[in-house]
């Protein structure tokens, strides 16, 4: 019996060993499957990302490519980045939409080293990209918006408001909405949303502030303590003592100490129209007298110095008065402040709200600056003969009328400067 026994043990040994070695056989192939998943899917994983890379750059340099070629330079930018595979990698496809954006997408089929082991042979991957377009700063209206989140309203139209703006756009670095009467403007941009305006571009690039390193050609030559008040006419400038002027190449400069009042109807006395003239009022702001009708040409009015008073351009509001300012701004090509027409030194942050009223008319060529206000408009605003207007402010709200123009030949000619801004990945 024991002989028997110890006979039958290689028998069963050789038995056990066979079973195991088909559960072991059974068993490699979901653990091969799983170790080829893990190999291949981090091959898969890096090229997605090289691949996302090169559709990223070709979708960027396409938004910023003039449309006639754009989709052409676009696949050359990804072909020339596009990662060198175990596979095959599709051709591009890309779309400019209404909306102001530029898009694309491409896919690739990778050849599986692990996986084949299980019957997955390869693997496909896709990618997609979106951009927002290059933006040329043709805006007539501008709003900064700076301490706002990008969906916070930083221009707004509400009812009763006009617009006819011709050859340039409505831009805000945040968001806008129109309520109400809103006429066309060429385009409404915001790098936010725009909300019931027509042609509409959300997501739109932001327009940078051009304008603020200007106030490095600021001199003050009043002293802070100083508050006089002053009038202007066109009958009369002020008296000689109670400015301080200041000649220099391209330009002269009135610095007025304390706040300046413009009374009378008819151009300002004492200003040439063949040189450019700057207005410097420091410690305080300008104020239109009820029914004063006031232009003058190749000026500038600045406004800054001391933040213990009012910076502002000041219209009656309404109750039976009004006034209008006409002015077209200085043309020097040497003077630093070729094209602007009113400036708001950037330095200031209080006491620059402006609002004016129903009364109030501005018929300005050239850049009116305030990049620190919340400018309301009740009245109306028109550009001059020279075709180029610019407002900028960081937040404005209408329901008064404006009647814009701008052309790169006008704007040039006064050389008013704008910007462009580049594209960005939306996604």
């Amino acid at each position: 019996m024991k002989l028997e026994m110890l006979s039958f043990l290689p028998g069963f040994a050789r038995s056990q060993a066979a079973a195991t070695s088909v559960l072991f056989g059974l068993g490699i192939v979901p653990l091969a499957g799983m170790v080829g998943a893990g190999v291949d899917y981090s091959r898969a994983l890096a090229t997605k990302t090289e691949l996302q890379n090169a559709l990223d750059a070709a979708v960027l340099a396409g938004a910023g490519h003039a449309p006639s070629g754009r989709d052409r330079f676009a696949t050359f930018v990804f072909t020339a980045q596009q990662p060198s595979i175990q596979g095959s990698v599709g051709t591009p496809s890309f779309s400019a939409a209404t909306g102001g954006t530029y898009a694309g997408s491409v896919s690739a089929t990778l050849k599986n080293t692990m996986l084949q082991i299980v019957g997955i042979s390869t693997t496909t991957i896709s990618v997609t990209s979106t951009s927002s377009q290059s933006v040329n700063d043709s805006s007539c209206i501008l709003t900064l918006g700076k301490s706002l989140n990008a969906g916070d309203d930083s221009m707004t139209f509400n009812g009763g408001s006009r617009l006819n703006l011709s050859g340039c756009t409505l831009q805000s670095n945040t968001s806008m909405v129109c309520n109400g009467n809103t006429a066309v403007a060429d385009k409404s941009l915001a790098a936010g949303t725009v909300s019931k305006c027509q042609n509409a571009v959300s997501n739109s690039m932001a327009i940078a502030d051009t304008y603020s390193s200007l106030a490095a050609n600021l001199t003050r030559e009043c002293g802070v303590s100083v508050n006089g008040g002053l009038s202007w006419t066109p009958l009369a400038m002020p008296p000689a003592n109670k400015m301080v002027t200041v000649v220099k190449g391209d330009r002269t400069e009135y610095h007025v100490c304390g706040p300046l009042t413009l009374s009378g109807s008819g151009a300002l006395a004492g200003v040439s129209t063949t040189w450019d003239t700057i207005i410097v009022v420091e410690n305080g702001g300008v104020t239109l007298a009820p029914d004063a009708a006031i232009s003058a040409t190749r000026v500038a009015i600045v406004l800054t110095a001391s933040t213990t008073s009012a910076h502002v351009i000041d219209f009656p509001n309404g109750k039976g008065h009004g006034a209008s300012l006409t002015l077209s701004p200085p043309i020097a090509s040497t003077d630093p402040w070729a094209g602007i027409a009113l400036y708001q030194d950037p330095s200031l942050t209080t006491g620059v709200d402006m609002t004016w009223g129903p009364g109030a008319t501005l018929d300005v060529d050239g850049v009116m600056y305030f990049p620190n206000a919340a400018l309301t408009v009740h009245g109306s605003g028109n550009s001059g003969a020279s075709g180029c207007t610019k407002i900028v402010a960081d937040t404005l709200t209408s329901d008064g009328s404006f009647t814009f123009s701008q052309s790169a030949a006008a704007c040039s000619a006064l050389g008013v400067t704008q910007y462009s801004a580049s594209p960005r990945l939306l996604n």
